[in-house]
């Protein structure tokens, strides 16, 4: 993987706290579905695809194949100071192994990991922490159904929502009602035959003057 998505990968690990990265819209973080407990514990997980979607941040989902950085976040502090490990396989029969990182201490709290997922279909990043029974599991889903069409529907349905509340709310009736201009009509007075007496009385002139 180019060194861009490393620098990348190391830029939001320090300039995104953990305490801070996984409020999605305000969500809590026992709401979260990007966050899993290790026991008494909370880790967030996170991937990128920098190369076509830049900082965008996925989660259960990822909309292509192809290079891809995963973030787990240590969010406690006490698992800061246990050693974790990280694998990534493909949930194929037999399972495919796509990364194997050995249990390390991560100060910091952030485990960056590169991998690649070559084909569609379904993988897991299994993390394990010393001290902690069984792995923590999450799920990914690699180009499950094109990311464009899901945007355009997200858009979509967006669009006929604030379309309604505008309607049934009178929005679009009172801009209508400002915007319209109102048209003055002016009475035209229509010259009479020539050489004959209008309703007032008075001759029209002809349209053609006469010859000297």
């Amino acid at each position: 993987m180019h060194g861009i998505l490393k620098r990348f990968a190391l830029f939001l690990s320090v300039c995104c706290p953990p305490a801070s990265v996984w409020a999605h819209g305000g969500v809590g973080m026992d709401m979260d579905p990007c966050v899993e407990r290790a026991g008494a514990y909370l880790i967030h997980f996170s991937a990128y695809q920098f190369q076509e979607y830049a900082a965008q941040e996925f989660c259960r989902s990822v909309p292509q194949t192809g290079e891809a950085v995963l973030v787990l976040d240590l969010i406690d502090p006490e698992l800061r100071s246990r050693p974790a490990a990280l694998r990534v396989v493909q949930e194929s029969v037999p399972p495919h192994v796509l990364l194997d990182l050995p249990a390390q201490v991560y100060p910091n709290g952030v485990v960056n990991a590169e991998v690649n997922f070559e084909v569609p279909g379904r993988y897991s990043a299994l993390m394990t922490v010393s001290g902690v029974d069984g792995a923590v599991r999450f799920p990914i889903r690699v180009a499950a159904f094109p990311y464009v069409l899901v945007s355009i529907a997200t858009g979509t349905l967006a669009g006929c929502g604030i379309g309604y509340v505008a309607v049934r709310g009178g929005l679009v009736k009172r801009w209508i009602r400002s915007r319209r201009v109102r048209v003055r009509v002016r009475p035209v007075r229509i010259a009479a035959p020539c050489g004959r007496p209008d309703s007032s009385g008075a001759k029209s002139r002809s349209l053609v003057e006469p010859g000297g």
